[in-house]
């Protein structure tokens, strides 16, 4: 036991320092827009898969992306990324900075 009381290591600065950026990375990662669109969004062949429902794309269907807020960019090139040619139109209103091509 140390001199706190508690078994283990002592918490200086610099593993404080550590855990905050260990703790804000995976907070970070854990919010990424782009990853948790590609964890929701899922196509089998003509069956587009949303968070747990399903749709069946028509023969001359057209699929039109809408993503607002924040992440809206981010959302939106996730989503043309794993839709690709069955995308046929998309707009993402985002109230940040402009994002890269």
């Amino acid at each position: 036991m140390n001199a706190s009381g508690v078994d283990g290591p002592r918490w200086d600065r610099r593993r404080l320092r550590q855990a905050a950026k260990d703790i804000l990375a995976a907070g970070l990662h854990a919010a990424d827009p782009a990853r948790l669109v590609m964890r929701h969004l899922r196509v089998d062949g003509n069956v587009l898969h949303v968070a747990g429902s399903t749709y069946r794309f028509g023969k001359r269907g057209r699929l039109v992306v809408v993503s607002a807020g924040k992440a809206a960019s981010a959302m939106g090139r996730a989503a043309e990324e794993l839709l690709g040619e069955r995308m046929a139109e998309a707009i993402a209103v985002d109230s940040s900075a402009p994002a890269q091509p």
